[in-house]
């Protein structure tokens, strides 16, 4: 019983050394601002497992006047290291429909009515304070 206690005290602070807690040099999280009259639906990428052609556009409502704030459980910083690129997109809510399809990531413009596209890097949104504001 002993041995149980000692190995939970040795690798508890080494298994939450790996958990980064947000503040100056950890994001989790992106704020956007819908200032515009309409409803938007807030949408990010994603792709087939394994392929990189193959995507879609999963998103939620947001109200004029309303705020969204989306996160992941890890630092945005480290998933945007190296110049990586967030996309996300801002459509129609009149058209968008979620069916599950894939669609050739190209042609996404064709499947869905997109009123804007942001394409930003890790600089941009610290820039902006991890805040994007529409429109």
């Amino acid at each position: 019983m002993k041995r149980i206690l000692y190995l939970l005290l040795l690798t508890a602070p080494l298994i939450s050394a790996d958990c980064q807690k947000e503040g100056e040099n950890c994001h989790k999280n992106i704020l956007f601002r819908n200032e515009s009259p309409d409803t938007v639906i807030l949408a990010y990428q994603s792709y087939i497992p394994f392929d990189t052609v193959q995507c879609r556009l999963d998103g939620q409502k947001i109200a004029p006047g309303a705020e969204d704030k989306s996160g992941t459980r890890s630092c945005l910083e480290n998933g945007l290291a190296g110049g990586k690129i967030l996309d996300f997109y801002l459509l129609d809510p009149a058209t968008y429909k979620y069916d599950g399809a894939y669609y050739n990531c190209d042609s996404l413009n064709t499947a869905y009515t997109i009123l804007k596209e942001y394409h930003l890097t890790l600089d941009e949104l610290r820039s902006n304070n991890f805040t994007i504001t529409y429109p």
